[in-house]
């Protein structure tokens, strides 16, 4: 795995919630899209692949890697919990709900490269403030709110395991396998 600082690990996780809570929640979506679609985010030098909700079912997917991206963020277990989601008023709140959840995960969360595993690290809960644009059919606790409703701006508190794969060891027909609970996806390289 490549060294990263883990303030960029934060940036990374930070940036992944903000795409899935932006986008629209139909076909296209990063949680959903399957049957070779792309699901995938550059944050230079990065780029950020999505896992699928849990119990959604098998996701094959396709990764183009544009020139200049050094390494892929692979989320292998990801979980956020809001204010708005009524998951706690308190950011101590917040972070203790994340890092339990993300417990969950523990020994389950699992990351392949071509057959291989690839050592997969956690992300203890880090705060930070989201502006979710786009509610998500399948997530949350807060049910009167819709899908493609837009729920505003919260504070919020994400853990997750991850693994880092440098871009160098990727080739043309390369496979990335994301499996853990009730997940699996799969990405093969262009």
């Amino acid at each position: 795995m490549a060294l990263v600082d883990p303030m960029m690990i934060k940036v990374l996780n930070q940036a992944f919630w903000e795409w899935i809570f932006s986008t629209r929640d139909d076909g296209n979506h990063p949680l959903t899209i399957s049957n070779g679609g792309a699901a995938q985010k550059v944050i230079r030098p990065f780029v950020l692949l999505a896992g699928s909700l849990q119990g959604a079912g098998t996701k094959d997917r396709e990764l183009t890697i544009p020139a200049g991206i050094d390494s892929i963020f692979v989320p292998a277990d990801n979980n956020l919990k809001t204010s708005t989601d009524d998951d706690g008023p308190e950011d101590q709140k917040l972070i203790d709900k994340a890092n339990s959840d993300d417990d969950g995960a523990v020994g389950i969360a699992n990351v392949r490269v071509d057959g291989g595993d690839i050592l997969v690290n956690r992300l203890r809960a880090h705060l930070f403030q989201i502006d979710i644009r786009e509610k998500i059919r399948g997530t949350g606790n807060n049910k009167h709110h819709g899908a493609g409703e837009e729920v505003a701006s919260t504070r919020a508190a994400a853990a997750c395991h991850y693994a880092i794969i440098p871009t160098n060891t990727l080739h043309s027909g390369s496979t990335i396998e994301i499996t853990g609970r009730k997940i699996s996806v799969t990405y093969r390289v262009a």
